[in-house]
């Protein structure tokens, strides 16, 4: 049973929609000094021309300053950001006469750029996360092109203090790939995370959509191990990348999936944890009706905070998305902001008041207004805001089911108990490590056991995929 309760706003929640004159996305949050943060983004104006913004804001969401950055001829755009000592250092792309690069900007508390850096030289080259690393430096990822590609490779740049390329690693470059989030390992190497259209093509896989991956970087820029997510029925597309606990990472973004009986192309909210070389070990889609995306997440008070977008079924504008779930992945709440105005949320931190800040963009009562939300604790805004309360039956339950034996013998059948006797509509699919689908069916209603044939299956791995109205979950099983 679902229930609903209101939460009642703290004095420091808040609620801002910023009328720049020309429409404006916020898309960093970043924190320098006590009393104040910075929202940085994007503006188009007149529809070709695009500059980079940064607002000042105090910490009951009252504007300070704004500044703006570009030309006419020079177009900019601020993706991510961080706060690194005494400065704010900012990752995006600028485009002068039709040459896109990646760019990396240093500004001090009162927005002066202090150095830029860009990097590319001809097609198409752009940063979308940043982070600092140990041992000084940032390292960027984002895509980049060269004349060798026919589509734009997830790249990652590593830099020193001054912003001068150390190495740089692309990956793919085949079909459209592209990094979206960037970790520093304590190696002295990175992680990356995005998705890949060269990895789907390579395996053969029909129609649409990448795979999630995450990429290992030494600290020279080798490439040590790289993990794909996905197949050939759920595409994926990893937009966030963080630190959920010992020795467990949080992967977050959307799925393409298509639905098993109709086709459909849905694009769901997921998100899932792993070890710390990658392995799966929970898997969750926001099965709520309707569509969304995940862009962000931040650890807060002991959980794990996802923020994005939701269409609600039948709807045609947008809500900003909430999620919150246990350092295991868990969903425990969900809550919508705004009006029903398009909004959206792209990015989230934890604020100077120990709440939840997140900013994006809003419909009203601008067309294209910069969106800020301050929550109280409870990922709660104002007295009318409505969050679910507990796992509830839209977010979805993880039913790992239990395999046995496992492992088994070639030809020996396997049995798959499920801890639910919700089977109905439950799917099932068998995938090889390779993506291609082994086998797949459906479950009759009640029916907690399923037994399955390994006859014509070769020695090694197998991905069990299971999915439901109210789950998505991957166990694996070993063939000797």
């Amino acid at each position: 049973m679902l229930l609903v309760v209101g939460l009642s706003a703290q004095p420091t929640s808040f609620e801002r929609r910023l009328d720049l004159n020309f429409a404006a996305e916020g898309r960093l949050l970043l924190q320098l000094e006590a009393g104040s943060f910075y929202v940085g983004g994007t503006q188009v104006i007149r529809g070709d021309y695009q500059r980079g913004f940064l607002l000042k804001m105090d910490t009951l969401g009252q504007l300070v300053s704004q500044r703006f950055y570009g030309a006419l001829n020079k177009r900019q755009y601020f993706h991510a950001g961080v706060a690194h000592g005494n400065e704010l250092w900012l990752a995006g792309t600028e485009e002068f006469q039709g040459n896109e690069q990646a760019a990396l900007w240093k500004l001090n508390s009162n927005g002066d750029v202090l150095q830029q850096n860009f990097y590319g030289s001809s097609g198409i080259d752009g940063a979308f996360a940043l982070c600092t690393m140990p041992a000084g430096g940032m390292a960027l990822a984002g895509v980049s092109q060269d004349s060798s590609m026919t589509w734009w490779a997830a790249t990652v740049w590593r830099t020193d203090s001054m912003g001068q390329v150390m190495w740089k690693g692309h990956l793919g470059g085949v079909e459209a790939d592209a990094c979206y989030a960037v970790l520093p390992t304590t190696d002295g190497g990175v992680l990356a995370a995005g998705t890949s259209a060269s990895e789907a093509r390579r395996l053969g896989l029909p129609g649409f959509g990448g795979l999630g991956f995450l990429w290992k970087l030494s600290a020279t820029g080798q490439t040590e191990w790289i993990r794909y997510y996905g197949h050939q029925r759920f595409r994926a597309s990893v937009n966030s990348l963080m630190v959920a606990g010992s020795g467990r990472l949080l992967l977050s973004g959307s799925t393409r999936e298509l639905h098993p009986i109709t086709g459909v192309e849905l694009n769901k909210p997921f998100w899932l944890t792993v070890n710390a070389t990658g392995d799966s070990l929970t898997h969750w889609v926001a099965n709520m009706p309707g569509e969304g995306i995940f862009y962000s997440s931040v650890r807060h008070d002991n959980a794990l905070w996802l923020a994005g977008i939701w269409q609600q079924e039948g709807q045609s504008s947008t809500n900003a998305l909430l999620v919150k779930a246990d350092t295991m992945g868990q969903p425990k709440t969900y809550t919508t902001f705004g009006d029903m105005n398009n909004e959206l949320a792209y990015t989230i931190a934890q604020s100077q008041t120990n709440n939840l800040l997140l900013a994006g963009i809003s419909s009203q009562p601008c067309d294209g207004c910069v969106y800020v939300v301050q929550t109280n604790r409870a990922g709660c805004h104002l007295p009318a805001c409505m969050t679910a309360v507990g796992v509830n039956e839209h977010l979805g339950h993880e039913v790992k089911p239990h395999i046995y034996p496992n492992p088994t013998k070639q030809g020996m059948p396997i049995h798959i108990r499920f801890h639910t006797g919700m089977t109905d509509g439950m799917y099932v699919e068998l995938v090889d490590l390779q993506g291609r689908t082994q086998g797949h069916w459906r479950l009759q209603e009640g029916n907690q056991t399923e037994l399955v044939v390994t006859n014509g299956l070769n020695s090694g791995m197998y991905l069990l995929h299971v999915k439901g109205r109210q789950f998505a979950t991957v166990s694996k099983f070993i063939v000797e």
